[in-house]
């Protein structure tokens, strides 16, 4: 704060170090200066986190509320999927939480509930009226770790939901508080028809954390981490635990995911943050035919296109 602080106002001229200090100073809760950086013009609107995500992050109010009364968009997300929401809400700031969910117009948060609710059970008909109401395609429940209605409805297989909302403009790459997208929900289920449309609509298979390939790899959908492969999904990502798709389909004993995995090159010697190796994970659970497996030399063969 103290090197913010003793910017001068020359330096504060270049829009890339008042919109650079606008961020740092809304990390450090310093209202003031949060408040003399964008008189000076620094944008609240910045690509990746922005002041607003990292203000909601760490909690402070007034520099959330600071931030909102001077243009910052609520609905920004940055490169992984994050809005502040989900920041505040992941990291329990309540008090946060319910400020970016207050809304100018009463009857638009009745339509957005409305939306989130008709997802859930499939009703089309009512999630088409309530966005031609003016519900936010991208309104996040705070109830439900700022799931959106795309991931509820990608979640429980719902197509033609699904269709009608990103033909609305749907985010498909927002994150909820878990990290999780609507594609990875979808891959973990099984929904084979909505992980194809949520990747032709530009959903990201590589994810921090867990990902569609993982969750696939994991639940045993063979055509989906096939398709997930075909569409650059990385073979090599490991999640928090460091646990990668090769790993838990082991552990799992899905024997033809396995070799899929091996043909397209996925590390067998990889091994998580407790040192376990996809022929470890596969012996503990007794895969004798996956151990074999993963003790064999396959040369890889490249994903077909």
């Amino acid at each position: 704060m103290k090197q913010i602080c003793s910017f001068s106002l020359n330096q504060l001229e270049n829009h890339v170090e008042r919109d650079t200090a606008l961020i740092e100073a809304a990390r450090g809760g310093n209202c003031d200066v949060v408040e003399l950086l964008l008189k000076k013009g620094a944008d609240p609107n910045t690509i990746g986190d922005t002041a607003l995500i990292v203000a909601a992050e760490e909690g402070d109010y007034d520099v959330v509320e600071l931030l909102l009364n001077n243009g910052a968009d609520k609905k920004a997300a940055n490169f992984f999927g994050k809005t502040a929401l989900v920041a505040a809400v992941r990291e329990g700031h309540e008090k946060v939480v319910q400020l970016l969910c207050d809304e100018a117009d009463p009857d638009i948060t009745t339509h957005n509930n409305e939306l989130y609710e008709a997802a859930a059970r499939g009703d089309s008909t009512v999630v088409q009226s309530a966005l031609s109401q003016g519900a936010n395609v991208n309104y996040q429940n705070p109830e439900e770790s700022g799931a959106t209605s795309l991931h509820v409805a990608a979640k429980k297989g719902y197509h033609d939901v699904v269709k009608i909302l990103v033909s609305a403009g749907a985010d498909v790459n927002l994150i909820d508080a878990d990290e999780v997208t609507a594609l990875i929900d979808s891959a973990r289920e099984g929904h084979y028809g909505i992980v194809q449309l949520l990747l032709e609509k530009r959903a990201r298979p590589n994810t921090i954390g867990d990902t569609a390939l993982i969750a696939a790899a994991e639940e045993g959908h063979y055509d989906i981490v096939q398709l997930l492969l075909n569409n650059g999904a990385d073979r090599s990502t490991a999640n928090y635990d460091g646990d990668t798709a090769l790993i838990e389909s082991a552990r799992e004993g899905h024997y033809e995911i396995v070799q899929l995995l091996l043909s397209n090159g996925a590390d067998r010697n990889a091994s998580n943050f407790s040192g376990e190796t996809a022929v470890v994970a596969a012996a503990t659970e007794g895969h004798n035919n996956i151990v074999q497996l993963l003790s064999e030399e396959v040369d890889p063969i490249p994903v077909s296109n």
